[in-house]
């Protein structure tokens, strides 16, 4: 929070895990920057379809295999990316749109 990646500079391909609480600035930077992948929750919000129309591939990994390091993951969540690289690490999760 210190660094506030927001307003930070982004170079090449980026890893986007923004607040769950207000991703929709996040999620317009991402698809502008468009070389990376996110992780976000499911929502019925603009910023959603936004992403799920502009990214070169999307998955959802599954409720059993949202598991971090931290802990589990209370929601159901989806990772998208921009760019070759980003689509090939992604498709390694499962199915990707």
């Amino acid at each position: 929070m210190a660094d506030d990646g927001l307003s930070a500079p982004w170079q090449g391909r980026v890893w986007m895990n923004p607040p769950y609480s207000k991703p929709a600035p996040w999620v317009a930077r991402f698809v502008a920057h468009a070389n990376g992948v996110c992780l976000l929750p499911f929502a019925k919000a603009a910023w959603f379809d936004r992403l799920w129309n502009a990214a070169d591939a999307v998955v959802a990994p599954g409720v059993q295999s949202s598991k971090f390091v931290g802990g589990d993951i209370f929601m159901p969540v989806f990772a998208a990316a921009f760019g070759d690289d980003c689509v090939e690490a992604l498709a390694r999760l499962g199915r990707v749109r």
